[in-house]
């Protein structure tokens, strides 16, 4: 009928790390390694706690991604030479916030692995008035506290930097523009920034996506008012995660119902009411339940 509303259902095998020498590459003399999965991944930071060695000589201190379908892990100590590892992976979400399949892989630390040494950005602590980066190797100072090195997107300015070693730097946010919440990823990169000893970074480990925490002031809802003819989606920003959103007309009725789902602090909303029928021009209620508090706010429609 006119009113039916069509589903369409996507599927894709779960894929694992991969096993060939190829797909393991150990950087920076032992310090980190590199493991390329058979499929694309979340751009999402994984949990360091989902992989772990046989036993207790290393530790796992981040896993970063890298491109598309690579993780780096970064480690507690070195590498021995000649030494047989077990890493075991557990599940991390892929691109589709599916998760991947567990598994472990042994690998001898010796000539059948390619050695790599790579001058990457390894660590970011990002929050909303600065984000502290740490790169692998000691840094060009001069160029990691340019202004002019750094691309911060989709918004954010950085009104100045700090050396805080011979490795890490702190990038200042301009206070009338802290970083929050906006339903999507944060990126950072780094440009024509190279080692003291010249080594350039590396095209693969010179950027972060990142996300900021969400607070109960950060949440909002854009474009506003929303007109449709220009933006096809309405984005609920700032929200916790698993957040309820209720739409209701100002008469207080129940229109619509929506749930923050993989964990990025937004949602989209095509403007689809629960019984079918397409959002008309006109002021509406959005509140926002995460089960101890209720916060009710409103939004604007022009449909043309």
């Amino acid at each position: 009928s006119e009113l039916s509303i069509p589903a369409y259902v996507f599927t894709h095998e779960r894929f694992a790390p991969g096993r060939m020498p190829k797909d393991l590459s150990i950087l920076q003399d032992g310090n980190a390694l590199k493991i390329r999965y058979t499929g694309p991944l979340s751009s999402i930071y994984p949990a360091p706690k989902a992989f772990h060695f046989s036993g207790n000589e290393t530790t796992i201190h981040t896993a970063i991604p890298a491109g598309d379908s690579s993780i780096i892990l970064t480690f507690s100590e070195v590498l021995k030479p000649n030494t047989m590892y077990t890493l075991h992976c557990g599940e991390i979400n892929d691109a589709y916030d599916s998760p991947t399949l567990a598994d472990s892989i042994s690998f001898m630390t010796d000539s059948t692995l390619r050695i790599q040494k790579a001058f990457l950005l390894s660590q970011i602590f990002p929050s909303s008035y600065s984000l502290m980066l740490t790169y692998s190797e000691p840094v060009n100072m001069e160029q990691a506290t340019d202004k002019n090195s750094y691309i911060l997107e989709p918004v954010g300015e950085i009104i100045s930097i700090d050396s805080m070693s011979d490795r890490s730097v702190n990038l200042i946010i301009n206070p009338e523009k802290p970083l929050r919440s906006i339903g999507r990823e944060y990126y950072i990169g780094a440009k024509q920034i190279t080692s003291r000893l010249g080594e350039s970074l590396h095209p693969k480990g010179s950027s972060f996506t990142f996300l900021i925490s969400t607070y109960w002031n950060d949440i909002f809802c854009y474009p506003q008012p929303w007109k449709t003819k220009e933006t096809a989606l309405l984005t609920f920003a700032g929200l916790p995660n698993s957040a309820s959103i209720t739409i209701r007309r100002v008469t207080g009725e129940i229109i619509a119902t929506l749930t923050e789902m993989n964990g990025s602090g937004g949602l989209l909303w095509d403007g689809i009411l629960d019984d079918g029928s397409t959002i008309q021009t006109g002021v509406y209620l959005y509140s926002i339940d995460i089960g101890y508090k209720l916060e009710i706010k409103k939004f604007s429609v022009i449909r043309e």
